[in-house]
């Protein structure tokens, strides 16, 4: 009896021991499935993730003006869909330089520090978890967010970096794990393909609008130059066909010398279009590298005898400088240049006892009116009933009088982010230059103070 009964009990242990390990293979199985479950459901949200990043980016990118403001918007979808508290981007201050500058932040509710933060030896990939000790790389990058877990991407190639990071590892707040590489590189590398294609369009649309804007400068140029031209060359065939063999005006040596006078005449005003031609071509070539520095207006203003109107010209200019104590922030060779052609073309056009007056005086806003009053226009006087049939014609003629000088001088006023404007008088013209307040200034030590309402200078 008892040997069977021994025999019994060892079967019955040997068939619960067969049980155990059953139960315990279909548990480890069991947590094997579950933990392929997880880790599906996790490549599965990524992708998900990554997949509305790039349709939100390009949706984005599509709905903003400018490619700064991509950034920001950006973040905020990085951290409703990615489940986040906080996410930065950063930009390598310099090529190398281990300094980072943060551009845009979501998810702090105090002020964040935007100064550049070192960061040596950034990883292109990183996470911090719970056992992740705290040493380099991990405390600065837990600094930048403030936070003990975080995600991180650098691109070495562009200098920009992405952070995500949690307050908590916790089942919604998941622990990072190096499979979130593929997460927030493509993130990142999102962010980046939209920046390009933003900063594309951007300059496509800036090309296209300097294009249009040369385009029309020169219509308006070729339409002023042309009528500029026009005045001396039907003076040259007006006297060469009275001189010619066909002609039936009654030639005396009088006459002849009158003749000669004006073609002489017409052609030094040809040279002189031709050499104002030439000027502007060349300063419409350097506009773009113009470098302006704060001038003492009197001394920007001050004419020197030169090959535009020479010393007898320069002493027929009248300065009127309302403001001795005004400094111009300017590029001094273009603004000289400018100022130079319409001085001269405004003295050899005035009759021999008018002044050219030149005035500068403080506008409203905080900026410089400057102003080129060209009077006693020779063969310009006033209509006898004056009225307004005779205003186009003596535009006209102001017009053809300045001729190329004045795509010149609206070419420098308007790279100093100015306005140019002509008027027409029964007594002359006058050409008007204003310069924005942020280019104007007392100078350092002058006692006068600038109007309450004025724009501060901009260093």
């Amino acid at each position: 009896m008892n040997a069977i009964a021994g025999s019994s009990i060892e079967r019955l242990e040997r068939e619960l021991n067969y049980y155990r390990r059953e139960c315990n293979d279909l548990g480890a199985r069991l947590l094997r499935l579950q933990e392929e479950q997880s880790l599906a459901f996790r490549e599965a949200r990524r992708s998900r993730t990554t997949a509305k990043l790039v349709r939100e980016a390009y949706r984005l990118a599509d709905g903003v003006t400018t490619a700064e403001a991509i950034g920001g918007s950006l973040l905020e979808v990085i951290v409703a869909n990615a489940m986040c508290d906080r996410a930065a981007l950063l930009a390598e201050s310099s090529p190398g330089s281990g300094r980072f500058d943060v551009t845009h932040l979501v998810g702090m509710t105090g002020e964040a520090d935007m100064t550049s933060l070192p960061i040596p030896n950034a990883p292109a990939f990183f996470f911090t978890t719970s056992q992740t000790r705290i040493e380099p790389p991990a405390y600065e990058l837990m600094g930048i967010l403030q936070l003990p877990y975080i995600l991180w991407a650098y691109d070495r190639f562009s200098g920009k970096a992405l952070i995500v990071g949690n307050r908590s590892e916790s089942n919604i707040s998941r622990a990072f794990e190096p499979g979130d590489q593929e997460l927030i590189e493509g993130a990142l590398s999102v962010y980046l393909d939209v920046l390009t294609r933003k900063q594309a369009e951007l300059q496509v649309f800036r090309a296209k609008k300097a294009a249009e804007e040369t385009v029309a400068a020169t219509a308006d140029f070729l339409g002023m130059v042309s009528g500029a031209l026009r005045l001396p060359l039907n003076s040259i065939i007006g006297c060469s066909e009275k001189m010619g063999s066909g002609s039936r005006h009654p030639l005396t040596i009088e006459n002849c010398v009158e003749f000669a006078d004006r073609i002489n005449e017409s052609g030094v005003k040809l040279v002189a279009l031709f050499n104002d031609i030439l000027d502007y071509s060349s300063f419409a070539k350097v506009r773009l590298t113009l470098t302006p520095e704060w001038h003492a207006l009197s001394q920007l203003l001050e004419p020197a005898p030169s090959d535009g109107f020479g010393a007898t010209g320069a002493a027929r200019i009248a300065i009127r400088l309302a403001e001795p104590a005004i400094e111009l922030h300017v590029d001094r060779a273009s603004f000289r240049q400018a100022l130079d052609h319409l001085l001269a073309r405004a003295v050899r056009s005035n009759l021999a006892d008018w002044p050219v007056e030149m005035t500068a005086r403080m506008a409203p806003d905080g900026g410089l009116a400057l102003g080129v009053a060209s009077g006693g226009l020779a063969g310009l006087a006033a209509p006898d009933d004056g009225g307004a049939a005779a205003a186009k014609p003596r535009e006209d003629h102001a017009l053809s009088i300045y001729g190329p000088a004045l795509p010149m001088a609206r070419a420098m006023v308007e790279s100093h982010e100015g306005s140019l404007s002509v008027h027409a008088t029964a007594e002359g013209a006058s050409v008007g230059m204003l310069f924005p307040p942020h280019r104007v200034r007392v100078a350092p030590g002058a006692t006068r103070a600038r109007p309450a309402h004025a724009a501060s200078p901009r260093p």
